[in-house]
């Protein structure tokens, strides 16, 4: 009996926490404060990512995310010799899962429409379950962001 409930009790706490820890970084729902909240949350995640070939990306790419919600994009193509440096603006989508990030140009030019990238999955060290269109990013295939430390 005791050792029966003792399964259920540890059984259900891991699940409670397997499923907490679902959304990573932002799945602590947002309550009190929101500002503050969304703000240290910004801190938390903004930095330096990498994917490479290794990551699901067929060239080096970096994901630069700032605290001051623009981001750049700067793809590095097979053998170095030609780079795209995009710009953007992103923020904290939902109820504070996930990131929305729009693309809207390039060194160039700006983009007649922008580019969107929802990121699913944040964590401490990456950025995974991107959804995007494959049109605007014929290079990357299940991509992860790792963040540099």
């Amino acid at each position: 009996m005791v050792i029966g409930s003792l399964i259920l009790i540890l059984g259900g706490s891991g699940f409670y926490f397997i499923k907490a820890d679902r959304y990573g970084v932002l799945g602590q729902s947002i309550s009190g404060n929101r500002s503050d909240v969304i703000s240290d949350k910004i801190s938390e995640v903004s930095g330096d990512y990498a994917c490479t070939p290794s990551n699901g990306c067929q060239d080096n790419i970096t994901l630069t995310l700032n605290e001051d919600g623009t981001c750049s994009i700067i793809t590095t193509y097979e053998g170095g010799a030609e780079t795209l440096s995009e710009k953007g603006r992103w923020f904290i989508s939902g109820k504070g899962r996930g990131i929305t990030l729009n693309i809207l140009g390039n060194q160039n030019e700006d983009y007649q429409m922008s580019k969107k990238i929802v990121v699913n999955t944040i964590t401490v060290a990456a950025l995974s379950k991107l959804a995007f269109s494959k049109e605007d990013y014929p290079n990357m295939e299940n991509p992860r962001f790792w963040k540099n430390q």
